[in-house]
């Protein structure tokens, strides 16, 4: 949850099917969910939607950037076999009542975590754990609502084996 610099509490999540089957979940969306008044009451809209057909996001963030505008990422995945997408991304210049059109970060990655710079800008930490080698990654990014604005990307960590043993490099 973030609580912005107007006072409006934002969250968002990644929706799931639940146990019930005859239950339908739209996993294609990231949703956000705000509040005005300390949490008593709360509206939602998409954050973030998904053009690709059975695709979902896990693990979203928003936050506030320097001049009130929100960020919105998400690991995108496949939920038919389980392949990522590029992190997706949008931004929000009404507090979160509207979201610019999803994008992709164009960073391939899974685990990530956002945090705003006294700029406009924000760090990007993404963890890549699917791919050749595992790695760890710090953009900093200015974004736009047109494009996640990568000015610098550093990997900071990368694993000196893709496994410890035989088995399954996922974790």
């Amino acid at each position: 949850m973030t609580a912005l610099s107007s006072g409006r509490w934002v969250a968002c999540y990644a929706p799931y099917n639940n146990f019930d089957p005859d239950v339908a979940v739209d996993r294609g969306q990231i949703v956000l969910m705000r509040s005005d008044d300390e949490g008593r009451a709360w509206s939602h809209t998409s954050m973030l939607r998904f053009e690709e057909a059975e695709s979902s996001g896990v693990e979203a963030w928003v936050i506030e950037l320097a001049g009130g505008r929100l960020l919105g990422t998400s690991w995108h995945m496949s939920t038919h076999d389980s392949s990522d997408y590029p992190c997706a991304d949008a931004v929000s210049s009404d507090q979160g009542d509207r979201w610019s059109p999803t994008l992709s970060t164009g960073i391939a990655s899974q685990t990530a975590a956002l945090t705003a710079l006294s700029n406009s800008g924000a760090l990007f930490l993404y963890c890549q754990r699917k791919a050749d080698a595992v790695s760890i990654g710090m953009p900093y990014i200015d974004p736009s609502g047109d494009d996640f604005g990568v000015k610098h990307n550093e990997l900071i960590w990368r694993a000196q084996r893709v496994r410890r043993s035989d088995g399954e490099a996922d974790h």
